[in-house]
This record gives structure tokens, sequence and C-alpha cells, in this order.
């Protein structure tokens, strides 16, 4: 049986107006990258409030009219001397008034030396880890919460 309730009043959110420096905020680029073992690169980042470090995966803004592809094919180029892999577009989704994210799955990238981190916050972890990590909250950020959503959905052998 299902209970139909009415609500006497609504609560509005009054209307604000942003800060402009809020309205300046650029477009960024973002992936989450899966080497040729099936794990997925992350960094780890200041502890959350639940005391658990929280993480991030590769990302950086977009200069303006920059190829948003190219960008976050430099930004892995960066972290691992190449950028090869197949490269899923994810979608390019807004998360606040005028910023927009491009979303991006690179998977099957070579890694020569999986044992070494690559540099102090990088480090590899298996796909049901990342899968745990969504759900337990470390990654607090709603925009690298969707792309790790969206990169497992596409990657339905992740259990």
């Amino acid at each position: 049986m299902m209970v139909v309730t009415q609500m006497d009043t609504i609560a509005y959110i009054e209307p604000k107006i942003l800060e402009p420096f809020m309205l300046s905020l650029s477009d960024y680029v973002m992936a989450v990258v899966i080497n040729q073992v099936g794990q997925a690169l992350v960094f780890e980042g200041a502890c959350a409030q639940s005391g658990v470090l929280s993480w991030q995966v590769l990302s950086r803004d977009l200069g303006d009219g920059e190829n948003p592809i190219k960008a976050v094919q430099h930004e892995l180029y960066q972290h691992l001397g190449h950028n090869r892999g197949e490269w899923i577009y994810l979608g390019s989704y807004e998360n606040c008034p005028g910023r927009v994210g491009h979303l991006f799955c690179a998977k099957d990238v070579t890694c020569d030396d999986l044992s070494q981190p690559l540099h102090a916050q990088a480090r590899w972890v298996p796909l049901p880890v990342l899968r745990q990590a969504l759900l337990d909250g470390r990654f607090s950020d709603i925009s690298i919460a969707a792309n790790v959503a969206l990169t497992l959905f596409m990657l339905p052998s992740v259990s």
C-alpha cells in the first residue's frame, strides 16, 4: 500500500547572484586511466573529514580555445611519458553555471613498471577497489564520482 502525503508548505531557496570570480572559472578535462592489467590511476589527496584520504583522477583546467581530448592526452603524457591507449569520450557536463567538465576514460594504457610510483601521490588500484572507493566516498568531488561511475558503467566486467 502506497501512502501519499501532501505538503502544506514548500520552502523555496532564495536566488543568489554569484560573485564575479565564480563566473570566470574555466572548463576542465578529466579522465579515469586504466592500464593494461586492469588497474586505475588515482592520486591521493588530503584527508576528508572522515579521516580517509580523498582520491582524484587525472584532470586539469582548459585554456581558452584548447581542445579537450588533446589537453587530457597531454596531461597523461606528462605523467606517463606517453598517451597511448583507447580513449573513450564520456560526455561534457555543466557542474556549475558556466563551467563544463569534459570526461574521458583511457583504457589499456601501457605502463612499463607498475611497481614504481609515478610520483608521491599517484598509485595504481584494481578496478574493484576503484568501485569501492566510489561507494565509500573517497571521491569527494561529484565530477570525479561521475567520471568514475561512467567509466565503470562502460566496463561491465568490473565486479
